[in-house]
Order: C-alpha cells, then sequence, then structure tokens
C-alpha cells in the first residue's frame, strides 16, 4: 500500500523533533533547576505509628499509667506521730505540787532591807543609850527592848490585820473552816508592806491555802500597807523577828 510523501513528511518531522529535545537536554544546565527545588524542599513531621493499629488511637501521655521500676525495691514510709502524748497524772500532781512548794523569789528591795539591818546590827558605831536604865511597864524606857505582853500586843494587832484581808473559799462550810488551821511565817518591811511569806504548816486544803497568800499578796503585791505600831521599837521588833501567823477560821 502506497502511503504517500505527507507519512514520509511526518515520520521525518517526528524524528527531527526529538532530536531536537535531546540535543536540548544533553546540552542544557540542570543546577539552578536542582538548587531552586532544594530550597523549596519543606520538612514533613510524622508520628511514629508503628505500636498503632487500625482503628486506635494516640493515648494521652498525661493517662498513660505509671509503671514502677521492678529493680527498685518498694520501701515503707515511716509514719510519724507528732502528737503528743497525754501525760501521766501522777507525774502532773508532783509537779504541782513541787511548784507551790518552792520559795517566794526574794526582790531586790528585800535583799537590800535585810543588808541594812545586817549593816546597822556589825556597826562598830551605831548609836548606843549610855543613860541609866529605867524600868517600866513595857520594857526598858530609852532602851531597846519591849516585854513579852507588849510584844504580843503588837503581834496580836498585825495578825488581826492579816486575818481580816483572807476570804476564805465559798465551796467550805463554817463547820468545815472550824476544823482547819495553819501557821504561816510572815516578814514585813518598816513601811508595813510584806517582804515575803514561807509556811511553816498548810491547812490541808489547796483552794483555802491559795486564798491565803491571795490574802497575803495584797499587802506584798498592792498598794496595801500593814498599820505598824507608832512606838519605833515595836517596829524593830516585829521587822527584824517576824512574824509567826496562827490561822484559824
Amino acid at each position: 500500500m502506497n502511503k504517500g510523501p505527507d507519512f514520509t513528511l511526518g515520520i521525518l518531522l517526528a524524528a527531527a523533533i526529538h532530536a531536537g529535545i535531546f540535543y536540548w537536554l544533553s546540552t542544557e544546565d540542570w543546577t539552578d533547576y536542582l538548587d531552586d527545588e532544594a530550597e523549596e524542599v519543606i520538612p514533613l513531621n510524622f508520628e511514629p505509628v508503628e505500636l498503632l493499629m487500625w482503628g486506635e488511637e494516640m493515648p494521652n501521655p498525661n493517662e498513660l499509667p505509671v509503671i514502677a521500676n521492678p529493680d527498685q525495691e518498694t520501701q515503707e514510709e515511716e509514719v510519724v506521730d507528732l502528737q503528743p502524748e497525754p501525760p501521766d497524772p501522777e507525774e502532773v500532781a508532783v509537779v504541782q505540787e513541787e511548784e507551790e512548794e518552792l520559795p517566794v523569789e526574794r526582790e531586790p528591795e528585800e535583799r537590800e532591807e535585810e543588808q541594812r539591818r545586817d549593816n546597822q546590827l556589825h556597826n562598830p558605831d551605831r548609836p548606843v543609850n549610855n543613860e541609866p536604865i529605867q524600868g517600866s511597864q513595857d520594857g526598858t524606857r530609852g532602851g531597846n527592848s519591849l516585854s513579852e505582853s507588849a510584844l504580843a500586843n503588837v503581834f496580836s494587832q498585825l495578825q488581826g490585820q492579816i486575818n481580816r484581808s483572807i476570804r476564805p473559799p465559798r465551796s467550805l462550810s463554817a463547820s468545815q473552816l472550824a476544823t482547819m488551821s495553819g501557821r504561816i511565817r510572815i516578814h514585813i518591811n518598816t513601811d508595813g508592806r510584806i517582804l515575803r511569806y514561807s509556811w511553816v504548816e498548810r491547812t490541808g486544803n489547796r483552794a483555802l491555802d491559795g486564798a491565803v497568800e491571795q490574802g497575803l499578796n495584797t499587802f506584798r503585791l498592792g498598794s496595801s500597807r500593814l498599820r505598824l505600831p507608832a512606838d519605833q521599837r515595836a517596829i524593830d521588833a516585829a521587822v527584824s523577828q517576824g512574824l509567826i501567823l496562827e490561822l484559824s477560821f
């Protein structure tokens, strides 16, 4: 079959086009094209999905179970009880009794007063009375001593003032108070203030002992003062000897 000149021309034209393309590809510098493509490469981030099966979702890291290290031994935490143990009632009672029996702390004024009296007693230049001694019912006139009756009268007056300052607790009846007694030693100052006191014999009732001490503290810590006798010899005797207060209610 004769295909004619058009067919031959088409074959030649196709061959020429392919030859031109091959020549252009072999002679063209492709470096610029490769650099442009390298600059335009965008990195892609992929999540590892090797452990996920079809249909499973990625778990939240905060919801994953915590698995203990099998190599580390589990140590039990020691629980420390910070609550203090209640004190023993017997020990508390012993401490309270010791606190009650502690001597009253001496104030600086008390120590100064005692030091002053000691200095006067041992002072070789202290005043003396060289006049003839004249007797009297209450001791020696112009001397430094009192009769026992006069001294007892002074002590009785001071004891009466102290007794009136004591207010027994209302929980004790009159019949109960009548069976109670005690003795307490008191030291006073020249201005009528009680310097200190110490129990010789307690009453046997803590509430009553507290009432006695409260009454004494009105003359020791408060503004009240004992009314002292006018005779200076009586004041000196009361200050130097002190008082033994006989408690009766």
